[in-house]
């Protein structure tokens, strides 16, 4: 059974100076379902969508889905 998206104390900091995109994110996006998710720029927004599809890695913390740590899925599969 899909149990879809978990966050676990997902971190994503870029560039030179260190600048948190994400900070320590601890959310679950459940599947069969719909989630919005709505902030103002440069919030995270973008980013958060490009981990689930693994276009970007977390600098730290736990992407799973179904269960599955997403670290240890070929993307290309």
């Amino acid at each position: 059974m899909a149990t879809g998206f978990r966050f676990d104390e997902v971190s994503m900091v870029v560039g030179d100076d260190d600048t948190a995109i994400l900070d320590r994110v601890t959310v679950d996006l459940p599947a069969g379902g719909l989630t919005v998710i709505a902030g103002p720029s440069g919030s995270g927004k973008s980013t958060l969508l490009r981990l689930c599809n693994r276009l970007e890695v977390p600098t730290s913390g736990t992407i799973l889905l179904d269960g599955v740590d997403t670290a240890t899925i070929d993307p290309l599969v």
